[in-house]
């Protein structure tokens, strides 16, 4: 760490690693469409993270996704 610091005043950046989601993967198509679906209706009418929550538990219930995971 020290030489790297002589050697260069300005740090490395970070490698952020890319992680798999295999919960989410198999419904991610299914989460775009409806936000490009999103986009036409009015701002009011727009789906929530809670709102696409509740609707891949009603539509696809083999996925069990996190709330949390799918606000993200």
């Amino acid at each position: 760490m020290v030489r790297e610091a002589i050697g260069n005043a300005v740090p490395a950046t970070r490698k952020i690693p890319e992680r798999d989601r295999p919960k989410l993967a198999p419904v991610i198509p299914y989460i775009e469409e409806m936000l490009e679906a999103d986009w036409k209706a009015p701002r009011k009418q727009r789906h929530t993270a809670h709102r696409i929550w509740c609707r891949l538990k009603a539509e696809h219930p083999e996925a069990e996704i996190a709330e949390s995971k799918v606000r993200r």
